[in-house]
């Protein structure tokens, strides 16, 4: 009887014991809620992720509040006169260099190239890819070494062309109410518009749309240096570092758009990677990276006032506005990657010794709709931003930004973009030419030119052509290859990896523009011509 007794005693202070437990353990959960979950709401973590990636999530109120340097101001405003005058009728910088023609082969279409310049020691001069778009609507990256071939004055692809087969990823939400008109999304499997960039420490990464698994369709990265993606890169570049082996997602902070495209990354060696997603008059959103695509939250300054926009008029006279008194809203966007520049002339040893000259810049574009609600064409503008925390946008160009040859929507003549080639002789007018005229005047006795072993089509009935299209620009790089070529033997410029994501207003730059998503173009230009006509942001005034 004793022994019962016991075991009723035992098992009572037992449950007693839990139950206090469990009472006093259920009070700790409720006091660490609102911890957890302002956490997991700062880094937009899904459960139950733990992060090992220190990163410094606010900044010092002091960078916040103190003016950029003088002498930075100082630079930008000594870039305020444009290259060439500003068209009063067009408010358009036309800069003395034409669009060049890209030639990967005569078998498909290509558009939207995006380049960068390879360090000494490579193979080739540069690195190409390009989108096209496959039977049954599957979308296929291309990638290819390059050179420039100085005769037909064009970028070509040289050696064997590779695909780069991304696997397919789930699109969770397109079907979804909110994203329903996106669901075709979902049946369009492989990497859209994939854009390539160095990062400061001299990795190659390939940034490209995706079926996402947070909202339809979103962005991911892919070093293109890895192993089993680019084999001449990775033979290039076999110590390069690899933040991403596989494709991973980038997180942005909500909301989500059903379809977000036109994001861009910045890499500081100082302070870490960042990336934008958008850059309006009235919203500016960006992020530090902390690994495995996961996130901090908005870093944008809450006094940053809106300078894009300023002073690009909003609207024109009405005369030149006249196509654009459409149904559907203009809108801006990210066009490019982005670029550290130092505001001086490599050769200055003086300036580069000022502190605080180090920028950052990219080209954005704002996408105009005519009366039918159809694009009619891209504005692009620079944008520059400051080096360091809390990396504060300083400069925009005070007018758009064409080349020659770049009419389209500016003129009553046929507006036709075309293409130069340096010599007459192969059909076109004062040295000018189309595609087709420069693909009619090689010798159809040969599918190949010998140089560059370029395949050129011989049936008229598949020559592509350079028709009248609007035009954007898809990427900048520093053609460092460019100035080690002018400056022989001797010259260091972009001897290392490292070096090709900085450069200098008096190096080199090589833009990829895409042509009415169906051609691509090419434009060769000195880093100060296309930052030239920067107006510094209200504000930042000397």
């Amino acid at each position: 009887m004793l022994a019962r007794y016991h075991r009723y005693l035992f098992f009572f202070s037992l449950a007693l014991a839990l139950n206090l437990l469990f009472f006093y353990w259920t009070k700790i959960l409720v006091s660490l809620e609102s911890v957890v979950k302002a956490h997991r709401q700062l880094l937009y973590l899904p459960p139950p992720i733990q992060l090992t990636h220190p990163t410094t999530l606010t900044w010092n109120l002091k960078n916040l509040t103190s003016p950029p340097p003088v002498q930075l101001i100082s630079a930008i405003a000594s870039l305020a006169s444009p290259a060439t005058p500003i068209d009063p009728n067009t408010h358009a910088i036309t800069l003395k260099h034409r669009l060049h023609p890209v030639f990967i082969d005569a078998r498909n279409s290509y558009w939207n190239p995006s380049i960068i310049s390879l360090p000494s020691g490579a193979s080739a001069q540069y690195l190409l890819l390009a989108r096209v778009l496959t039977n049954g609507l599957h979308q296929q990256t291309i990638s290819c070494y390059a050179n420039w071939t100085e005769e037909f004055g064009s970028l070509n692809c040289i050696g064997k062309l590779e695909v780069l087969d991304i696997a397919p990823t789930a699109a969770r939400l397109c079907g979804q109410a909110n994203s329903s008109a996106w669901e075709v999304l979902a049946n369009i499997p492989g990497l859209h518009d994939a854009r390539v960039m160095w990062t400061d420490r001299g990795e190659v990464l390939m940034m490209g749309g995706t079926q996402s698994r947070y909202t339809c369709f979103s962005l991911s990265l892919l070093t293109l240096s890895a192993p089993g993606v680019f084999h001449p890169l990775h033979a290039l570049l076999p110590n390069s570092p690899i933040s991403y082996p596989v494709l991973t997602e980038l997180r942005r902070p909500p909301p989500y758009a059903p379809m977000e495209k036109n994001w861009l990354l910045f890499f500081s060696p100082e302070y870490g990677t960042y990336a934008q997603y958008e850059l309006s008059p009235g919203k500016r959103t960006f992020v530090k990276l902390i690994g495995n695509g996961y996130i901090t939250q908005n870093l944008t300054s809450p006094l940053e006032a809106p300078c894009l926009g300023f002073p690009y008029p909003i609207t024109l006279n009405p005369d030149s506005e006249r196509e654009f008194s459409g149904i559907k809203k203009d809108g801006w966007h990210q066009a490019t990657n982005s670029l550290r520049l130092v505001l001086c002339d490599r050769r200055d040893l003086e300036c580069q010794g000022v502190e605080g000259m180090e920028v950052f810049i990219a080209v954005v574009q704002r996408k105009r709709h005519n009366r039918l609600g159809l694009v009619s064409r891209y504005e692009r503008v620079v944008v520059v931003w400051e080096g360091k925390p809390p990396f504060r946008i300083v400069g925009v160009g005070k007018a758009r930004i064409l080349f020659e040859g770049e009419d389209r929507g500016f003129s009553q003549d046929t507006g036709a973009t075309t293409v130069s080639t340096g010599a007459a002789k192969y059909g076109g007018e004062n040295g000018i030419m189309t595609l087709t005229s420069l693909l009619a005047a090689v010798p159809t006795s040969t599918s190949t030119i010998t140089r560059n072993s370029l395949p050129v089509p011989t049936d008229p009935l598949v020559k592509r052509r350079f028709r009248q299209h609007f035009t954007f620009m898809v990427s900048i790089a520093f053609d460092h290859t460019r100035r080690r070529k002018e400056e022989g033997g001797e010259s260091h410029v972009g001897k290392e990896p490292e070096e090709m994501y900085m450069g200098y207003l008096d190096d080199y730059l090589i833009a990829g523009l895409g042509i009415g998503d169906e051609e691509m173009g090419v434009a060769r230009l000195r880093v100060r011509e296309l930052v030239s006509g920067v107006a510094v942001c209200p504000g930042f005034e000397n």
